[in-house]
């Protein structure tokens, strides 16, 4: 049986350590002295490191951090980033990795794979492969170390998968596109027994060592409408209804987005389904909510005049004006059992007819 090994994977770019969701996005998420000193103390088997943009604009990974890296761990780590021969392996080689790993200089040369296998042995070097998903096949991506350069290479993966140990690759860190960042919960089996049993999506939390259902804390839960299985069985897809924000910082997500510019939406909506339960008498929403739809609808009613208005004479408080707008509509959409994505549907839907 393989021993099983635990080998964090680390992407770089401009010196620092990134992380992104799905290959897009990257943003700055610590030194990669920090990470790597962490991670040697926690208990890692061995470490990866990605210059992402180094093969992107033809460069090769930094030689100063991986002789930095050498000095403050004891495991294995492997280097990755414009190595496209036998001398830009040695120079990484040299300054202290005990591995290489190439990606796109190996789908424009694939010789280059037997060269370092014959130059450093097979246990040297080892093939990164950009999957993903595209109708029923995976094919294998390059230059994926920016949105701008990613390119389909129109290869099968399982194709290059063979080619590369044909070639001589020692190993194959395989990364699938579709999920990469996407933080999908782990469950084991006492996890979905226990979401079916309670209705509420439940973890095995690693770093709790135990099941976690979550909002067991915060409150902020998720109730499961539905559960299904994949073709092959082997993978669950849940759907369910947040009750709160899914994320400790108050938005729907814990990944920065193109719609984070709602996320004050998230918080507000969050704010007025509380005071519909939990009434304070010295809150407005709440006052507002106890008077009835009548007077919800009145006081919209007045803000969409006051908006207009404001941009009719010029006043320069069109802005403070649909600020007041947007509450109000979305203290009557709560109030009639609707959120603000129901009305953001409603415009894809129209805009996808025009």
């Amino acid at each position: 049986m393989l021993t099983k090994r635990i080998i964090p994977c680390l992407d770089v770019k401009n010196g620092s350590v990134v992380k992104g969701i799905k290959f897009k996005n990257h943003e700055v998420v610590g030194s990669i002295i920090d990470l790597a000193t962490k991670y040697n103390e926690e208990g890692a088997d061995e470490l990866v490191f990605y210059d992402i943009g180094a093969s992107t604009y033809d460069g090769i990974v930094s030689k100063k951090w991986v002789k930095s890296i050498a000095k403050v761990i004891n495991i294995p780590f492997c280097v990755a980033g414009g190595i496209k021969n036998i001398d830009d392996a040695k120079e990484i080689l040299n300054s202290g990795a005990d591995k290489v790993s190439i990606n796109s200089p190996a789908i424009d040369r694939p010789e280059l794979i037997e060269e370092l296998a014959k130059e450093f042995g097979s246990q040297c070097v080892v093939i990164g492969i950009d999957s993903m998903q595209i109708n029923k096949d995976y094919v294998i991506f390059s230059k994926t170390g920016d949105e701008k350069t990613i390119t389909n290479t129109g290869i099968k993966t399982t194709d290059w998968v063979n080619k590369v140990q044909d070639y001589g690759a020692g190993e194959i860190v395989l990364n699938c596109m579709n999920q990469d960042g996407v933080r999908k919960g782990y469950m084991n089996e006492e996890a979905i027994n226990l979401s079916i049993q309670n209705g509420q999506v439940t973890f095995f939390s690693r770093s709790k060592n135990r099941l976690w259902t979550k909002g067991e804390t915060s409150g902020n839960k998720l109730l499961i409408k539905d559960i299904k299985l994949d073709c092959d069985n082997d993978t669950i897809l849940i759907k369910a209804k947040p009750i709160g924000p899914t994320c400790h910082q108050g938005t729907t997500s814990c990944f920065k987005t193109e719609d984070d510019q709602f996320s004050i939406i998230n918080k507000l909506e969050n704010m007025i389904e509380t005071r519909m339960v939990e009434t304070d008498p010295n809150s407005y929403t709440s006052t507002l909510i106890e008077k009835g739809i009548k007077e919800i609808s009145k006081k919209l009613t007045e803000e969409a005049g006051e908006t207009s208005i404001s941009a009719v004479t010029n006043d320069g408080r069109v802005t403070d004006e649909s600020a007041d707008l947007i509450y109000h509509l979305l203290v009557l959409l709560k109030t009639q059992g609707l959120s603000f994505s129901d009305v953001t549907k409603e415009l894809e839907r129209r805009n996808s007819n025009q």
